[in-house]
């Protein structure tokens, strides 16, 4: 930010206002955060600790793959009841 130093009360604050709320709150409970080195440093572990867990867990957040997938297993039965109804 223009003018600021990234250790700076109104930096941080944008900062920590700028992330998920579950991810700040994780931050804040688990870690000691005073400078931006630390506050980015807990965000990008937290993170990370949450994309394996929800690796994992076999999550997947890709919406656009998930639709897809259904449209395929649509088509699919319409291919089938189609095929039944031609004979």
């Amino acid at each position: 930010m223009a003018g600021y130093g990234v250790d700076e009360p109104t930096v941080l604050e944008k900062f920590i206002k700028g992330l998920p709320n579950p991810l700040a709150k994780t931050c804040v409970k688990m870690d000691t955060l005073d400078t931006w080195e630390e506050w980015k440093e807990s965000t990008r572990k937290h993170q990370d600790v949450y994309l394996r867990w929800r690796q994992i867990l076999g999550v997947n957040d890709n919406k656009k793959d998930q639709s897809s997938s259904k449209k395929k297993d649509l088509n699919k039965w319409r291919q089938g009841f189609n095929s039944k109804c031609a004979d």
